[in-house]
């Protein structure tokens, strides 16, 4: 007998041998809220000093080629602010099946798909996605032939770890079949 699903993952058995797993959006908490002001502020600031630098550069004291100068700042502001969009709003659904494999991602009604055949689909492990104050934070990751796709790096240790056991045996279980 498998322990239950937990509550923020959506987790469903397939008359075909497979699951559907939904890793719901998480909303507005802390750490989002955080990355919101801190991309506002940064993109407040860059305005501000590239601004003037523009201005220069229209009247022609300023070389253009200034300009590649704040694209870096620009982008770390915008990567920043995508990012944070995508963990309050984005969902992330998984399917496994006969088939294959598909991740899903979808964010105010645009969807991103990555299939993969069964043949090329290796295992599910919990992994060290990125680091936050040298702090390792960890997510799923299905790995392929081809690389490896992450998610569910919002959940907390035991779901992550529930959601790969799962996955696991999923997939052995499919594998085993074909």
């Amino acid at each position: 007998m498998t322990p239950p699903a937990p509550e923020v993952v959506r987790y469903q058995e397939t008359p075909d041998g497979g699951v559907v797993v939904l890793l719901p959006r998480r909303g507005l908490h802390g750490a989002v809220i955080r990355t919101f002001f801190f991309a506002a502020f940064w993109m407040f600031i860059t305005v501000i000093v590239s601004g003037g630098f523009f201005f220069g550069m229209l009247k022609g004291d300023v070389p253009w080629l200034l300009v590649f100068f704040f694209v870096p700042f620009y982008a770390v502001g915008i990567g920043l602010t995508l990012w944070a969009i995508w963990s309050a709003w984005g969902t992330t659904g998984i399917r496994i099946g006969p088939e294959g494999a598909a991740v899903s991602r979808r964010l105010f009604g645009k969807t991103f798909d990555r299939k993969f055949q069964l043949a090329d689909l290796q295992r599910f492990e919990r992994q060290q996605a990125y680091e936050v104050n040298d702090r390792p934070v960890y997510a799923a990751a299905l790995q392929t032939s081809g690389g490896r796709v992450r998610f569910g790096h919002l959940l907390d240790a035991p779901d992550q770890k529930w959601l790969v056991y799962q996955l696991n045996e999923t997939l052995q279980h499919l594998q085993q079949g074909a």
